[in-house]
């Protein structure tokens, strides 16, 4: 058992921010896969790392303009949401002490979800914690427009 994530990608057009088919025009959604350093600084889910996320939770953005997403994000917890500017203008070489380790619970049982004490974690970078992966995403992200005009809104279950 896990958290996961639901993204969707939206464009700002006169009409207000329109829901965008990512996956028919880039094969895969941005962050698509269980990334509990992207969980914790995208909405402060599952902090194991004991990094300060970008913000806290801000809910659905009040001009969705998709009643899908709403329908969808119903039992789901922390929505929130960003524009690509917001994602971009963080400094991702600022370092934090990633206080996450494993540690055996039991024989052949292992918890990756243990937190180390102070001053036992690793000091690295938000880059290095978030991984190649998130910054692809970023720059896929980039095609679609100005960094203000695009934004992902994304929830999460258990």
């Amino acid at each position: 058992m896990g958290c996961d994530i639901f993204f969707y990608v939206q464009v700002k057009t006169g009409r207000g921010w329109k829901t965008v088919d990512y996956k028919k025009l880039f094969g895969e959604l941005p962050l698509n896969y269980r990334c509990y350093s992207c969980f914790v600084f995208l909405a402060d889910m599952c902090n194991y790392d004991c990094c300060t996320p970008l913000f806290k939770p801000k809910g659905l953005p009040n001009d969705l303009n998709d009643d899908s997403i709403k329908e969808e994000s119903y039992d789901m917890i922390s929505a929130s949401y960003f524009t690509l500017s917001e994602l971009l203008n963080f400094d991702y070489d600022q370092t934090f002490e990633n206080r996450r380790i494993e540690k055996q619970t039991g024989q052949n049982i292992w918890d990756g979800a243990c937190i180390a004490e102070v001053g036992e974690g690793k000091i690295i970078s938000y880059r290095e914690n978030m991984g190649e992966g998130f910054f692809d995403s970023l720059k896929t992200l980039q095609t679609l427009g100005d960094n203000d005009c695009v934004r992902i809104v994304f929830f999460f279950d258990y």
